[in-house]
């Protein structure tokens, strides 16, 4: 399988792509031994800033999301028979759906020993207008 980022993917996801803040809205991990696998983070802040060097700067109040500096990369990915958005944080990869033009969503995935992909870390976020 041919994992290749093979362009910057700002045509599918706004003007300037990833690149902005992002406001985390929404957690989804149905993988998790928690009793509560989604979160609503819409009232607290926790917000994603993608600069345009590749540093992404988590700012939140919560200790569920830790607040620090990472660097990502961000781009359409060329699989065996479709393309696909992916963020790279740290070197930990999560898929990408462009929700709309302010809405973004990633998620990480694994196959189950039954054959079918589970979505696990789902995470739903808003661009901020500046």
């Amino acid at each position: 399988m041919n994992n290749t980022v093979v362009k910057n993917a700002t045509d599918r996801t706004g003007d300037d792509g990833i690149v902005g803040k992002w406001k985390l809205l929404l957690t989804h991990d149905p993988c998790t031994t928690y009793l509560k696998a989604s979160t609503d983070y819409s009232c607290r802040t926790v917000l994603y800033e993608f600069d345009a060097d590749s540093t992404l700067t988590v700012i939140s109040d919560t200790t569920a999301i830790p607040s620090g500096k990472f660097k990502y990369t961000f781009g359409e990915v060329s699989h065996e028979d479709y393309m696909q958005l992916e963020v790279s944080i740290d070197g930990r990869r999560f898929s990408c759906e462009s929700l709309s033009a302010d809405m973004l969503a990633y998620y990480g995935s694994y196959f189950h020993e039954d054959g079918v992909t589970r979505i696990c870390a789902l995470r739903v976020f808003r661009k901020i207008k500046q």
